[in-house]
């Protein structure tokens, strides 16, 4: 094993709105070779070696035994996003009993945000998304920031705090 005064390798898991792009612009800085999870195609084309496809428990084990740390996205964008309840993410992993003993060897960090202006920073985002695509969770109303708020979406953070089967 490591020296006991070694630093931990870090698995950042990042919630949406909740700041994590910029700790993820931090770890990059001051983590020899921390490898992010790609949550969306466009994100490969900058050619970054440094981030990629991670798809499944095979994969965070490859990047973690690679790699001085590695940020998962709690949710992906590369597959249709065609409706509120659609939820992806490997970030469960890391929380279900048999993969515990694994990641117990590494330091798990995520961002928390005031859930009001996490709210706000969700509808602005979902609202440029529906303006690019029409067809992007076509069963939400956006009528109204009220309209958002009364009904069925995914809140990334309340999702991840609520979750009572870490694993679903």
């Amino acid at each position: 094993g490591a020296p006991a005064d070694a630093m931990k390798k870090v698995v950042f898991i990042h919630i949406p709105k909740t700041s994590g792009t910029s700790l993820v612009h931090f770890l990059k800085q001051h983590i020899p070779a921390f490898f992010v999870q790609a949550n969306a195609a466009d994100q490969l084309d900058s050619g970054d070696p440094l981030v990629g496809r991670v798809r499944d428990l095979a994969d965070v084990r490859r990047a973690l035994d690679s790699y001085g740390g590695l940020a998962l996205h709690v949710d992906s964008s590369f597959e249709a996003t065609r409706r509120t309840t659609d939820y992806r993410s490997l970030a469960p992993l890391l929380f279900e009993p048999e993969n515990a003993a694994y990641f117990r060897q590494f330091s798990v960090l995520t961002m928390l945000r005031d859930p009001y202006r996490s709210f706000l920073s969700s509808y602005a985002f979902v609202k440029r998304a529906k303006e690019r695509d029409p067809g992007f969770l076509p069963d939400l109303d956006l009528g109204s920031v009220h309209a958002y708020l009364d009904q069925a979406h995914p809140n990334a953070i309340l999702h991840f705090l609520l979750e009572p089967q870490l694993a679903r």
